[in-house]
């Protein structure tokens, strides 16, 4: 909401400046010559700035609009058409293209600034999450498997059907919970080397859907897979498994009344790209943005750490995971991978 605000403002800035210019321009005696070639060159100025907020299509846009108010006025004010102020008109959608090109460019090369510097400061982070999980992993393990046995004992004296059985199912439920935790933070903090290979995709999405069956039932969600059989990626199966099973999960879980998770693949001269799309409520910009930080979750009991380590996963197979919402038809999560190769197959 935020940003079409901002694009709104910045086109009324456009407009104004046009506007105000054309309003000088015509509104000035015939006699000003000079006061109308400055007021020609004055386009320039939102043109430059057009470019430079909305690249290539911003400054072909104005460049064409400020050729249309320009024009009228090349006969209104001189007694003799010249060449030169039709040339000027050109002029203008040189400037606007490529001004907008090199804006293009720049703004990209920020993105990618700014992309390299977040994945720093995450490394960096995950660094000390590193030293940190290194120190408490052993003294959080030790004492859940200690109350894992003690509980699995304790349940003979009270079979099922006894009053206080109950409690012992919620223990363990709980510390397979706490387990889950402390193995998700380990997973994010200290993952291990990646044994590349080539795979079969589509052996990796019937396992990794095979897994969450069950999940999917008792939520009523349906699982269609259209992955061809030929397709090919490189990486290592058991990370590449875990990271489609937190998208998978994901999605299931966006769903509340039944629904369906759609998972299917195309191939390009580059890679191969899997889309997950569901049929969920969808999420919103803001959430987007923040999705694959670490610890951040919409769910009540969530440890945000699932889309964070398919994200790192994939960032480690050179591939990239993006998400996309489809107003009132769910989300859709794209996953980019490297195709293997025919000296690899």
């Amino acid at each position: 909401m935020l940003r079409r605000l901002v694009i709104k403002e910045k086109v009324a800035t456009i407009g104004v400046l046009l506007f105000v210019i054309t309003l000088f321009h015509y509104s000035a005696p015939h006699q000003w010559y000079l006061f109308h070639t400055v007021m020609g060159h004055a386009y320039v100025i939102p043109i430059i700035i057009a470019s430079y907020w909305f690249a290539l299509k911003g400054g072909l846009i104005s460049s064409i609009i400020a050729g249309i108010l320009f024009s009228p006025h090349i006969p209104f004010q001189f007694k003799e058409v010249e060449v030169d102020k039709f040339i000027g008109l050109f002029v203008y959608a040189v400037i606007g293209a490529v001004t907008g090109v090199l804006s293009g460019k720049l703004q990209k090369q920020a993105e990618e600034i700014y992309d390299a510097e977040e994945h720093l400061h995450a490394t960096a982070r995950l660094s000390s999450l590193g030293e940190l999980a290194a120190s408490m992993a052993h003294e959080i393990r030790n004492p859940l498997g200690a109350i894992k046995g003690a509980v699995e004992i304790l349940e003979d004296d009270f079979p099922k059907g006894h009053e206080k059985h109950e409690f012992f199912e919620i223990i363990s439920k709980e510390v397979k919970r706490l387990n889950k935790i402390v193995e998700e933070f380990l997973g994010l903090a200290r993952p291990r080397q990646a044994a590349h290979r080539p795979l079969s995709l589509l052996e990796i999405i019937r396992t990794v859907s095979f897994l969450v069956f069950f999940k999917a039932k008792k939520r009523r969600v349906q699982l269609d897979i259209d992955i061809p059989a030929h397709i090919q990626i490189t990486g290592d199966p058991d990370l590449l498994k875990q990271a489609f099973l937190n998208i998978f999960i994901n999605a299931v879980e966006s769903i509340e009344n039944g629904g369906t998770v759609s998972i299917s693949s195309r191939e390009d001269e580059t890679g191969v790209v899997v889309e997950v799309a569901d049929t969920g409520a969808g999420i919103s910009p803001e959430v987007i943005e923040k999705m694959f930080k670490p610890f951040f979750t919409t769910k009540g009991t969530g440890t945000g750490l699932g889309l964070s380590i398919a994200n790192r996963i994939f960032r480690e197979h050179n591939g990239l995971l993006k998400a996309e919402n489809r107003v009132g038809k769910g989300t859709v999560m794209s996953i980019y991978l490297p195709k293997a190769s025919e000296r690899e197959i």
